[in-house]
């Protein structure tokens, strides 16, 4: 699971000040048992400046990416710098049978660059770890919510909340874009179809179901009547996932706002 952009600022398009910047991100799972009670989970991600200059409100930091979940025990914005490079593992246990607690430990560790003070990248590390609970928000898409408590250096402490882990799974999305601060964006993208994906995950799974329900209530059903309207309604609900996957593969532009991406 990657991630892989590139951005170009240029004056020619709108921008105060010509610059090029990469980004990076990975995520990594490994689960210990079938029925995913225990995860490894892995997240690594970097943000670097090619060239040029950059305004200081636009420095990387941590809490500023896209979910705004680097650096649990720290304040957003407490590291800033040209460069970040951030990394985390998180273990990820079951409590109870049905899934309805969960416990996690997780460690992180972040570091910037700063030329004007001669500060690269690695001369400094700020490491910090602790632990949450996770409680089951719903069942079918294992959504959690998250409560947190990390201690950092400095004597930093906090409390994270959150809906959902704290990373998940990313698809392979490679992205090249051209900014343009007055005009939005000029972009040359793959669109991230992460949302419908999990959409579409989430209905086929209710089908699945709604089925073996049916085929065991065949036996003990009499009436055709009440077989048919069954049947009539998996029908249906498998024709609405079929418009869904019809919205992935039209471009951005076509598609609702709903699935469009989040950085447009």
């Amino acid at each position: 699971m990657a991630d892989l952009k590139y951005y170009l600022y240029n004056k020619v398009l709108g921008s105060d000040k010509n610059r090029q910047t990469l980004n990076y991100e990975f995520r990594a799972y490994k689960s210990f048992s079938k029925e995913s009670k225990y995860v490894l989970a892995f997240w690594t991600m970097g943000n670097f400046t090619l060239n040029g200059e950059t305004p200081y409100l636009s420095l990387f930091s941590n809490g500023w990416d896209k979910f705004n979940t680097t650096g649990r025990a720290y304040i957003q914005g407490r590291f800033r710098g040209n460069d970040l490079l951030y990394a985390e593992i998180e273990n990820r246990f079951s409590l109870t049978k049905n899934g309805l607690l969960g416990l996690v430990l997780f460690a992180n560790a972040v570091s910037i660059s700063n030329p004007d003070a001669n500060v690269k990248l690695m001369d400094h590390i700020e490491p910090a770890a602790g632990f949450g609970l996770r409680i089951k928000f719903d069942k079918y898409s294992r959504t959690n919510i998250c409560v947190d408590y990390g201690i950092g250096t400095h004597g930093s402490k906090t409390v994270f909340l959150n809906i959902g882990e704290i990373f998940l799974i990313l698809k392979i999305h490679f992205k090249f874009l051209i900014i343009n601060p007055r005009t939005t964006k000029i972009a040359l993208h793959l669109h991230n179809n992460y949302h419908v994906g999990n959409t579409l995950k989430n209905q086929n799974y209710n089908i699945k179901n709604f089925k073996s329900k049916i085929i065991n209530q065949k036996s003990k059903t009499k009436k055709s009547s009440d077989r048919s309207l069954s049947l009539d309604l998996i029908i249906n609900t498998q024709l609405k996932i079929k418009n869904l996957k019809s919205i992935m593969l039209k471009p951005p532009s076509e598609s609702p706002a709903l699935f469009r991406d989040s950085d447009g």
